[in-house]
């Protein structure tokens, strides 16, 4: 089962106009380049490393599109040769959104890009077993888990700030849980032709600052995540998702996991970085422990040393090998 790993720089580097605004996105979700050369963090790297290498050895092939700043980045880092294919004429001419509002619409436009059932997998999210075991390459889709709505995450629609002229398809179920796509296969064109279109709809009519709009992170995660569900339910199609539990953003917890497989697989078969990367872009200590933690899973879990080997190469990382 192919899966894809998204990286698009234009976050990181665009020029934000509004200084309120930059601060209100860049801690959570982007490690903003301070110049104008692109960089990750070290954990940023090491975990997009270890996901692209663990799903090459137990699920099968990964992709990774990004642009020509991203490219030579992980050239650099001797990471682009980890993948089966690497593209960057999806993402390369792709300007049509802004990136500082909605920093994973690179992502969606991938998704769009793509002609046969996929997984799209981010960046910060690993799996630690056959895909397979979970995932049916019959199902039309399956993202990750549910979240809770009704907070500064999922506000209601009146509260997410769009433009007086944007139309809202009056079609859509907003009682439906959001889906977290960290880990998403799409096996219905239909539906991934759908949701991306209205997607894409919803960022371009939207790109526009919107005064005192401090919570701008509610329009890119319904635009990702809360629209997907509806346009599954518009459609009439079935959906469902690997882990059977809700998280609550605005808790920064897990709810509804006493009977379901949730504690077998959270944190031992898949993993989310999500917020934590928070605490990691702002702390070293946090970060450099992290990673030398990491290192020593993964040494325990690679038998052969292959992929322990691998991660030697890259000259950013092999300060935390021993």
């Amino acid at each position: 089962m192919r899966a894809v790993h998204t990286l698009w720089t234009k976050p990181s580097t665009y020029k934000v106009k509004k200084k309120w605004f930059q601060e209100s996105t860049d801690s959570i979700y982007t490690t903003r380049s301070s110049s104008e050369k692109y960089f990750m963090k070290n954990f940023e790297l090491l975990t997009m490393v270890i996901s692209t290498l663990l799903y090459k050895k137990y699920s099968g092939k990964i992709d990774l599109y990004t642009d020509d700043i991203g490219y030579q980045y992980l050239e650099q880092q001797e990471v682009t040769d980890l993948y089966d294919n690497v593209n960057v004429d999806v993402l390369n001419n792709f300007d049509s959104v802004r990136p500082d509002i909605y920093w994973a619409a690179g992502k969606v436009k991938v998704i769009q890009s793509q002609k046969e059932p996929f997984i799209s997998l981010d960046t910060d999210a690993v799996i630690y077993d056959d895909v397979k075991k979970y995932i049916d390459k019959k199902d039309s889709l399956v993202g990750f888990h549910y979240e809770m709505f009704g907070n500064e995450f999922y506000p209601s629609r009146d509260d997410i700030k769009v433009v007086e002229t944007y139309d809202w398809d009056e079609k859509l179920n907003w009682e439906l849980l959001p889906i977290n796509v960290a880990v998403t296969y799409f096996g219905d064109d239909v539906i991934k032709s759908h949701y991306t279109n209205e997607c894409m709809r919803f960022m371009k009519e939207n790109s526009e600052y919107v005064k005192n709009d401090y919570s701008s992170k509610s329009r890119m995660l319904f635009a990702e995540q809360r629209l997907l569900p509806m346009i599954c339910n518009k459609l009439g199609r079935e959906y469902k998702t690997i882990l059977e539990s809700i998280w609550n953003p605005s808790l920064n917890s897990w709810m509804h996991t006493r009977h379901s497989k949730f504690s077998k697989l959270w944190g031992s078969i898949f993993t989310h970085l999500w917020s934590e990367k928070v605490l990691l872009r702002n702390d070293e200590t946090r970060e450099i422990n992290y990673c030398k933690n990491t290192i020593t899973m993964i040494r325990n879990l690679d038998f052969d040393g292959t992929i322990y080997n691998k991660i030697k190469d890259i000259p950013q990382l092999n300060k935390f090998l021993f």
